[in-house]
């Protein structure tokens, strides 16, 4: 299912498993997540990729400055 394994069978016990990771909609037009958007920036996708394959930014475009930011940050990054 995807979930990591919890580093013991004490801790799962315990109820102290790895906490589960939740995607933020940043396009609520086309209901993107900030792990959508960033697995395309991590693949090589700019904002125009990022419109063309995830549809994001393509809506209101209130998005567009997140987009923006995420895609400076890789590209500081990189």
């Amino acid at each position: 299912d995807g979930a990591p394994a919890p580093a013991s069978v004490t801790a799962l016990l315990a109820g102290r498993s790895a906490p589960a990771v939740r995607a933020r909609i940043v396009c609520a037009c086309r209901s993107v997540t900030d792990v959508a958007i960033q697995a395309g920036i991590d693949t090589g996708l700019d904002l125009d990729g990022l419109r063309r394959e995830l549809g994001c930014g393509t809506g209101c475009g209130s998005c567009v400055p997140e987009l923006r930011r995420r895609l400076a940050v890789a590209t500081v990054a990189a």
